[in-house]
């Protein structure tokens, strides 16, 4: 694109010159500055779907970045390299003969114009394809064999040829084959003939087996650290489990790097020790930051962690925060127990403010909480004190509980960040007794469900659906943490956060004994990082199933950040007089 001084120097060329006006010479600065960069529109017709994008994505011609400065002459020459360009991009899917018709039209603007025909696609004559080694009957093998995608008479594909091969080295990685190779992969064309034929023959070698496992820093107990190796001396070697340790260890957050590696195996023995090298982490670290949320407010936050208190591998951290709605100060302590790879029991206590446009309440907290990993599921036991002053509508007082409760959740994601398949579901129980330290009565239960789906490449479709209930004789005496309420980003957009509930003699929002409520969405990606999104939520927090549900609508805009997704939404109460809009703004992990 031209500068804007030189472009309105090419239009004062351009323009009809007064009469007695001076003339520019031809080869001015700014003529040279306008030729340099001709606009090219590409066309490439006769071809669709996979092959057009390929002819597309090889073309010289239509990369930007090799026309930003190009000249007259470059375009010329980025279309004589054209045809060969279309060709190789068509013979990874078996055409090797087509027919090619090229235009390089200058009227008003340059197109470069291709017409392909891509003619009869190669097939293949013969597909040979065996094992051999100490592996030849793992049934890893027996299966990539029985799978293989080509056969004879079928057309020459070489992505499916890729995948294939690539299959033999991710089975010998992870079957303990360290010395496996190919001695032969190729495919022969014989464009006389025009015929095909592939050619892989793989030797797995001996298979291999793990060995001791050593690390080369002390900092925690040797112990506590191999809790987290979940492979033995003499299982069969398999990468994908050095990859496993690595990540879990780096994950502790005692380590600034971890590297588990291989070492060198005793001579005709066949068993890999494997060495663990870490650089420790300070032991004190700070984080701080602001923040913004419909939800949550505005609020400053700071976050002191204390990793390694000793060589058991006890944490804590304090959690600072002051915002309009929320105001903490809570402290943590982190035993990793009784499996320290998967299991952690947490001591905590602090103090909370929080104060929303429905309730205002005082907690004074204290608990521990036990986190286990049961298959594929988190499971919490948990034993929480509060002492709780608050008012909501006209409902005030001091109420201490002694709680019990257990949480059980499982989450799975193709990706922690921004999710394109995967679901979360959550279940929570909890009581409380008068007999024993609490103030009031109640069993409650609440539960969630969410699912994410991808629907191709850059659309994704999300239902959530949430539901809870508590039995009391004494409701009014609950304080607001809990209660039910509805409304808000990650409830029923449209309605302000926690503004839907059953009312008091005042007309004030108190919350419910009941919740439900439900989401539907979705989402469309026009750019790797940037989509839209379109929604209807519905749903109430009630005292009996009788209370209509709120319903609301609108769309959002969706960024992928590089610390998650930011979500934007305009959203419409469609129960509310007048049908107001309501903002929501929200940053994080979907699950």
């Amino acid at each position: 694109m031209l500068r804007p001084f030189a472009a309105l120097c090419a239009a004062l060329l351009l323009a009809p010159l007064p009469v007695g006006a001076a003339t520019v010479p031809a080869d001015s600065a700014a003529t040279r500055s306008s030729a340099r960069t001709p606009s090219v529109r590409v066309e490439v017709l006769g071809l669709s779907g996979t092959l057009k994008k390929n002819v597309l994505a090889s073309l010289s011609i239509a990369d930007k970045k090799q026309r930003k400065k190009a000249n007259e002459e470059v375009i010329r020459h980025l279309h004589a390299r054209a045809d060969e360009e279309i060709r190789r991009a068509l013979q990874p899917f078996g055409y090797y003969r087509p027919l090619i018709q090229s235009e390089l039209i200058t009227q008003n603007r340059w197109t470069a114009r291709y017409t392909v025909d891509h003619g009869p696609a190669i097939l293949l004559d013969s597909v040979l394809v065996d094992v051999t080694g100490e592996g030849e009957n793992d049934p890893r093998y027996q299966k990539i064999l029985r799978d293989f995608p080509l056969h004879k008479g079928d057309v020459l594909i070489q992505p499916s040829y890729d995948l294939a091969k690539a299959t033999f080295e991710t089975a010998a990685a992870e079957g303990g084959y360290l010395d496996a190779h190919f001695l032969a992969s190729r495919i022969d064309v014989d464009l006389e003939r025009y015929a095909a034929a592939i050619v892989i023959r793989y030797d797995t070698g001996p298979r291999h087996y793990f060995g001791e496992v050593s690390f080369d820093k002390d900092v925690i107990q040797e112990q506590m650290l191999h809790d987290f190796v979940t492979f033995h001396p003499g299982d069969v070697f398999d990468f994908r489990k050095l990859l496993q340790l690595q990540t879990d260890l780096s994950s502790t957050g005692y380590f600034t790097k971890v590297e588990v590696a291989p070492g060198e195996e005793a001579t005709g023995h066949r068993v890999v020790p494997i060495g663990v090298s870490l650089a420790p982490a300070k032991k004190l670290r700070f984080t701080g930051g602001v923040g913004y949320g419909t939800d949550d407010g505005a609020r400053v936050r700071l976050l002191t962690e204390m990793r390694r208190l000793n060589r058991a591998g006890h944490r804590a951290q304090i959690d600072l925060q002051y915002g309009s709605r929320d105001r903490h100060a809570i402290g943590q302590y982190f035993i990793p127990w009784p499996h320290p790879r998967t299991d952690l029991l947490t001591l905590s206590t602090g103090y909370q403010e929080l104060a929303t446009a429905t309730f205002h309440s005082k907690v004074f907290r204290s608990g521990v909480s036990e986190s286990r990993l049961l298959g594929k599921w988190r499971v919490i036991p948990a034993l929480n004190y509060r002492r709780e002053n608050f008012q909501v509508g006209v409902d005030s007082g001091i109420v201490k509980t002694l709680v019990p409760e257990g949480t059980w959740s499982r989450v799975r994601a193709d990706d922690a960040i921004f999710t394109k398949n995967g679901d979360r579901l959550s279940l929570n129980a909890r009581l409380a007794d008068r007999r024993v330290v609490s103030d009031v009565s109640f069993q409650q239960v609440r539960g969630d469900a969410k699912l994410i789906h991808a629907f191709g490449p850059r659309t994704r479709g999300i239902a959530r659906i949430e539901a809870g209930g508590t039995h009391t004789n004494d409701f009014r005496m609950l304080p607001p943490s809990l209660r039910f309420f509805a409304g808000g980003t990650n409830s029923v957009r449209g309605y302000s956060y926690n503004s839907l509930g059953p009312r008091d003699e005042l007309r004030h929002v108190i919350g419910g004994r009941y919740l439900l409520t439900g989401s539907l969405e979705l989402n469309q990606f026009f750019l790797p990082r940037w989509g839209g999104a379109i929604f209807f939520d519905a749903g109430n927090a009630m005292n009996s199933w009788r209370l209509p549900a709120k319903r609301g609508a609108g769309f959002g805009l969706r960024w992928l950040s590089p610390a998650g997704l930011v979500r934007a939404d305009v959203a419409w109460g469609l129960d509310r007089r007048g049908t107001p809009v309501q903002v929501h703004l929200a940053m994080g992990a979907e699950l």
